[in-house]
């Protein structure tokens, strides 16, 4: 924890210094600047014992063409929960033990799924699979991306913008246990959905 409390310090100061020398870099022509409550909130997600292990990012000017105004700063977490591709893959498919552990885990922490989706083969059971959650902290509320593609799984979270409202993703409601395509027994039934306005993104 220590670690990633002195990268986040570090990651503090490069943004400052980086956004006064940023101005019309990237796609956007306004500089980002960060401020204490972008480095206290990113240190906030970092002691969340799911992002303990983390790569920290700082909000920075969006690497995107679209109408935004910031990339938000993000911990970034590889390969939390493996998948041994040499395992017989069982009838709910070579995903399903790592899918459903990671839903598990996400809720057992506090986070709370607003969105689940599966990847579903006919042959071979689940493919793949993604969760959206949010938890709320302190003064803010984080917002997650979780997925599990054989062989590999990533975690992303992402924290508000201080520019930006201490709740972005206040109008998405919990998926409830038991609801998604990765709770019971599996195989799953169905794909389950992410709605297209979904704002849990690593933009505002």
């Amino acid at each position: 924890m220590q670690q990633i409390h002195r990268r986040l310090a570090t990651v503090s100061l490069t943004i400052l210094v980086a956004a006064l020398c940023c101005t019309g870099c990237g796609l956007s022509s306004t500089p980002v600047v960060a401020d204490e409550t972008d480095v206290a909130r990113l240190t906030a997600l970092a002691d969340d014992p799911l992002f303990a292990d983390g790569s920290v990012t700082g909000p920075r000017v969006p690497d995107t063409s679209a109408n935004v105004s910031v990339q938000r700063g993000a911990i970034t977490v590889d390969d939390l929960w493996p998948t041994d591709v040499t395992a017989e893959p069982g009838v709910s498919g070579p995903a399903w033990p790592a899918a459903t552990a990671m839903l598990a885990q996400l809720r057992e922490a506090g986070w709370r799924p607003v969105a689940v989706s599966c990847e579903l083969d006919r042959s071979s059971g689940l493919e793949g699979a993604t969760v959206y959650a949010t938890k709320e902290f302190d003064d803010f509320t984080a917002a997650l991306e979780a997925e599990v593609r054989p062989p590999s799984s990533k975690l992303v979270g992402y924290v508000p913008f201080h520019a930006e409202a201490d709740d972005p993703w206040s109008a998405r409601s919990e998926v409830p246990a038991g609801s998604s395509c990765l709770d019971g027994d599996g195989p799953p039934s169905d794909e389950g959905s992410v709605p297209d306005d979904l704002a849990i993104a690593p933009w505002y």
